[in-house]
């Protein structure tokens, strides 16, 4: 039987637990290092899935001189590329400047604009 005093059983009960301090220290480590590159693989396996091209179409509409839509033009303009296969992806005013006319002290106020529309189509992969 091995005798030791207070003091080195105390100390060597203190390397003990700093050594499996470390030791969890690690494999926590070792497990957050394997999340990551899990997540890696998941971000590279998300990207591949999008191998997909796309194509755009930009047509502008110019507003009526009153300041407002055209509807008819715009609904044939959706439609026109609908039946090719696009779809509206993104739609905005683009304000060109104001219009004001002061006749015998009546007066027109309206913005000048025009209506953005971005049209997205899918291209078929080759291959």
């Amino acid at each position: 039987m091995i005798y030791a005093s207070k003091e080195a059983k105390a100390y060597i009960h203190a390397i003990l637990q700093e050594r499996q301090k470390t030791i969890r220290e690690l494999d926590e480590l070792k497990e957050k290092q394997r999340r990551l590159e899990q997540l890696e693989v998941e971000k590279i396996n998300y990207a591949k899935s999008f191998n997909e091209f796309f194509e755009y179409d930009v047509v502008t509409v110019i507003n009526k001189d009153h300041g407002t839509i055209d509807k008819q033009e715009m609904m044939k303009i959706l439609d026109d590329h609908a039946k090719n296969g696009w779809k509206l992806h993104t739609i905005y005013s683009n304000e060109l400047g104001k219009n004001a006319l002061s006749l015998l002290g009546l007066g027109v106020n309206s913005t000048a604009s025009e209506d953005v529309l971005i049209f997205e189509r899918r291209i078929p992969k080759i291959g």
